[in-house]
């Protein structure tokens, strides 16, 4: 939306209805610090279940660190924690599938 702003009307509108937009009330802006903490207590049930090992536990955990919002998965070292995903459901999806 912003970048067609842009060509429709100015790149200082299309900034302004973006920072607008950040300051918007949604209801899930408040869970986030909890779903976080989800990834955290999920990788703590797969280890303790016995379903993931330690390392694969930790690379799930490690989702804890992923920024939440529009533009915050495309910073460089989201490739690594979304790596870290990876390789802790990719294995399990091919057990199971098996």
């Amino acid at each position: 939306m912003a970048f067609q702003l842009v060509n429709v009307q100015s790149l200082e509108l299309a900034i302004q209805a973006v920072n607008d937009s950040y300051q918007a009330f949604h209801v899930v802006r408040y869970l986030n610090g909890w779903m976080m903490a989800g990834w955290v207590l999920l990788a703590i049930g797969a280890y303790r279940s016995g379903t993931m090992g330690l390392i694969r536990s930790i690379a799930l955990g490690s989702m804890f660190f992923l920024p939440l919002g529009t533009l915050k998965g495309t910073r460089f070292e989201s490739t690594f924690i979304l790596l870290g995903l990876c390789i802790a459901l990719i294995p399990l999806g091919i057990k199971v599938l098996r």
